[in-house]
């Protein structure tokens, strides 16, 4: 049975190539070929295929410095920069961050299996007075770990970074994964930072940081397995 891969199965629709900065020097000409042949090397099998597939490329570094300092492809960069859309930083455009964050909310507490959260009005004004400077990212990030540890539905400025929160420190805000991972990589790190302050914050308490997290304790330990950390905590007696 042959298998179909990422690209030839989005024949003719858009394919998001985010970071492309951090394409290994080994991808670039294949992603090269790709833009400039229509062709694609079937998965599991020696030849090759037609396709017909648009790439919008994002970028937060200037490629054009990469091409001068040889860690990206001239003829790759020239076949990209086409249409080109200069995106202002996040403390450029304050105006966006109340709409992005209650985006960002609603993703987290979707992923973490809870109801609606609600940011509240000095929460948002708090965010549009930070400067940002790991700009959308850094927001997303943030406004995750506060949906993890917030108790209830209402997100409020005491989750923010260097804020008091019933007596705990205030985590710090999520770091910026390395832009050179992938997703599954950057998922992971992410999800580790939160279970790791969920049980700082419930003095290492296994079933407490599950509650807080929004998961059953077997699933916490599980995910707790999955990416390397110690399970030999506290525990509440049965």
């Amino acid at each position: 049975m042959r298998r179909i891969g990422a690209y030839e199965a989005k024949t003719h629709l858009p394919r998001l190539l985010d970071e492309v900065e951090a394409l290994p020097a080994e991808v670039q000409p294949k992603v090269l070929r790709t833009l400039a042949d229509g062709e694609i090397q079937t998965v599991g099998q020696g030849g090759t295929r037609q396709v017909d597939v648009r790439v919008v490329a994002c970028t937060n570094s200037r490629l054009e410095e990469g091409v001068k300092s040889g860690w990206f492809r001239a003829d790759l960069y020239f076949r990209l920069a086409v249409v080109g859309i200069d995106i202002p930083p996040l403390r450029c455009r304050r105006e966006d961050i109340a709409a992005l964050a209650e985006h960002f909310a609603r993703l987290a507490s979707e992923r973490f299996g809870l109801g609606p959260v609600s940011l509240t009005p000095a929460l948002i004004s708090a965010l549009e007075a930070m400067p940002w400077p790991g700009n959308v990212r850094q927001l997303e990030h943030t406004i995750t770990a506060m949906v993890a540890l917030a108790d209830g539905d209402i997100v409020d400025e005491s989750l923010l970074p260097n804020k008091s929160n019933t007596g705990h420190a205030c985590p710090a805000a999520m770091p910026i994964p390395d832009p050179a991972s992938t997703l599954h990589e950057r998922m992971d790190q992410i999800e580790r930072r939160l279970i790791l302050e969920a049980l700082a914050a419930c003095g290492d308490n296994r079933s407490q940081a599950a509650r807080k997290l929004g998961m059953r304790r077997t699933t916490l330990l599980d995910r707790m397995r999955r990416l390397g950390l110690r399970d030999d905590g506290q525990d509440e007696a049965p």
